[in-house]
Parts: C-alpha cells; structure tokens; sequence
C-alpha cells in the first residue's frame, strides 16, 4: 500500500508532520497551500481530521509543503 508522509512548514519555523497520509488528503493540503490569496472564493482556512486529530491551517501562515511517498 502507498502512503505520503507530509512536512508542512509553516512561518516562524514550524513543521507540521503528517504521517501515513493518504493521496487524496495529499493532494487536498499540497493543493489548498498553492491557492491564490487574491482569489475571493479561497478559503483561507483548511480543516481535516487525520490519525485522531484534527487539524486546522491557515493558508497565509504555510511557506513549504514537502511529501515523499512510502510503500508499505
């Protein structure tokens, strides 16, 4: 099975690890962090629940998105 593991580094120095993710909640983060901020109808807030926590980002705040894929 093929799972990303995610590292969201965030202003400030920050790095938010996603483990064990799945490709679909890779694309939705790597997607969501690259909207343009001028666009009036991005939300500025991603909200998702992964691994019994939920997570709450603000796009302004994200400077990087790094995945690398790992088969397990």
């Amino acid at each position: 099975m093929k799972y990303f593991h995610m590292g969201i580094h965030l202003s400030g120095g920050d790095v938010i690890n996603i483990w064990k993710a799945d490709e679909e909640l890779m694309n939705k983060i790597s997607d969501f962090a690259v909207m343009g901020s001028d666009d009036e109808s991005s939300p500025d807030w991603l909200v998702f629940n992964h691994n019994k926590a939920e997570y709450n980002l603000n796009r302004k705040l994200i400077c990087a998105v790094k995945s690398w894929e790992v088969e397990v």
